[in-house]
């Protein structure tokens, strides 16, 4: 099935030329086992219940069924879900009512994938459905702005690839009762616990920026965090700073691989697994450590305003388990889906790089350092491409081990001088240097070390690649730009 914001409800929906219109009315037509394509653009019309019991029965923009899949065609950032704010007087300063409309509800193993969702806004208590007694953990009209999955269990309903932000809800401001895979959940609210996400697991995701009034601002009573990232910004709604993480739910919970930048709150006192291969910035005392895991002070957590891991200025950075991507305790269930989370990060970026996992969502970018040591200050050169296991091995060079390869431009050629660099070759193997895309040198270790030089001619920029096959490795040194005249004594 194909729906567009330019589509007509009145047509076939079977093409991308015959689009529906809205993604509530695409999925009146979709079976199990079903994929809807979304085109790009902002859907912020239609709306769905998922049933009319009291206390179910607040609306969503869409409900994806029960296995079937919403994917967007597009990118996340220009595929937007719009929920809806209560403008009417009982509405409280939020936008929270019963006219207000969450984003997504996803049914039994249902999936959203590639989605910006964004406004989604639920009901601030009950309103009026049983006074103070709400049965929060089932699907409600207060929990998951964003997205909210089902009462039988947040193992079953995905959200893979969004981007949730701008989303309020009693509990669980941007995600309810759900699995988050490679989504990021930012500036979201929650009346009381956790601001970004409530009753979770977490695979390769990241939270940051959120606020709550009761606990954990960023996230609150998760299950299972794998390989994610939780920021350090979390505050009340006053914007005073609160803990970013409180509260792991009872059973399996688990904190693997991840970075943790603010403070725990009560969720370390109530994990029933310690963390593995997790650090933690110092800045509470209620660590659930194992001998795998450290406490780092927040001055050498170095990272980014993405919060990607900066080397050689964050103690985290290559301290990962690569094997608890595929061996680990938790249940089958996360083991299934874990996949999702391994092959690349949160950007899209190798999930392993420099040959070594970061814990956390993001891996450490070493491409402009891989630059930096193979060039010194010439900022000319720039490193394109490098495998997950090619290393700097803090000796002044760049090494290639067997099955990986690295590709680099050394620009502006316009400067007087020739180019050169060294090339080391050790064990069996061969490294293949190509020099715009044609080849340019081949190299053993009994050619090593293979001094190379080039005049650039006419060219404006190089581009070289450089492959190693075989046992042993390839080191990459000393790319210099020369100038002057050069005296050469025998």
């Amino acid at each position: 099935w194909y729906v567009s914001p330019t589509g007509n409800n009145g047509d076939y929906g079977t093409t991308p030329a015959t689009p529906f219109r809205t993604l509530a009315y695409a999925m009146t037509k979709a079976m199990s086992g079903d994929t809807v394509h979304a085109a790009e653009g902002v859907y912020s019309e239609g709306s769905a219940v998922f049933s009319t019991e009291a206390g179910k029965e607040h609306p969503s923009r869409v409900i994806v069924g029960e296995r079937v899949t919403l994917l967007a065609d597009g990118a996340a950032e220009n595929t937007i879900i719009v929920g809806e704010s209560d403008t009417s007087a009982t509405a409280n300063s939020y936008g929270m009512g019963t006219n207000a409309m969450r984003c997504v509800t996803l049914r039994d193993y249902a999936k959203i994938k590639g989605f910006t969702l964004t406004g989604g806004r639920t009901r601030y208590s009950d309103m009026g459905l049983g006074g103070s007694t709400m049965e929060w953990t089932s699907l409600g009209n207060w929990t998951g702005g964003g997205v909210q999955g089902t009462s039988s269990g947040r193992d079953r309903a995905f959200a893979v690839d969004c981007v949730i932000s701008n989303c309020v809800a009693l509990y669980g401001g941007g995600a309810s009762m759900v699995n988050l895979v490679r989504c990021k959940v930012v500036n979201c609210k929650a009346v009381n616990n956790g601001g970004g996400a409530n009753l979770v697991n977490m695979y390769g995701s990241l939270i940051d920026h959120c606020y709550s009034s009761g606990g954990g601002a960023n996230i609150s009573s998760f299950t299972r965090i794998y390989n994610s990232t939780i920021g350090p910004h979390g505050y009340n709604h006053n914007g005073t700073p609160r803990a970013t993480i409180a509260t792991a739910s009872s059973g399996v919970s688990c904190l693997i691989n991840c970075l943790l930048l603010g403070s725990l709150g009560s969720a370390g006192n109530s994990m029933t697994n310690p963390a593995s291969y997790t650090v933690f910035a110092d800045t509470s005392n209620n660590y659930p450590t194992n001998e795998t895991s450290r406490v780092i002070p927040s001055a050498d957590l170095a990272v980014d305003a993405d919060l990607r891991p900066i080397p050689f200025r964050n103690a985290a950075v290559d301290t990962g388990s690569e094997a608890m991507l595929t061996d680990f305790s938790a249940t089958d269930t996360a083991k299934r889906f874990l996949p999702y989370a391994s092959d690349v990060d949160l950007s899209g970026a190798p999930r392993i790089t420099n040959g070594a996992l970061d814990p956390g969502a993001l891996e450490a970018n070493w491409l402009p350092q891989y630059a930096k040591t193979l060039g010194g200050q010439n900022t000319k050169i720039v490193v394109d491409e490098a495998g997950s296991y090619v290393v700097d091995d803090g000796s002044g060079k760049i090494a290639i081990p067997g099955g990986e390869s690295l590709s680099l431009t050394w620009g502006n050629a316009a400067t007087r001088g020739a180019r050169e660099g060294v090339i080391s070759v050790t064990g069996e193997g061969t490294l293949t240097m190509t020099l715009g895309g044609e080849p340019y040198a081949t190299i053993t270790a009994a050619d090593s070390p293979y001094a190379f030089r080039f005049k650039p001619g006419s060219l404006s920029a190089f581009d070289f690649g450089f492959a190693f096959e075989g046992a042993g490795e390839a080191s990459l040194s000393g790319f210099n730009l020369v100038r002057g005249t050069t005296l050469l004594f025998r």
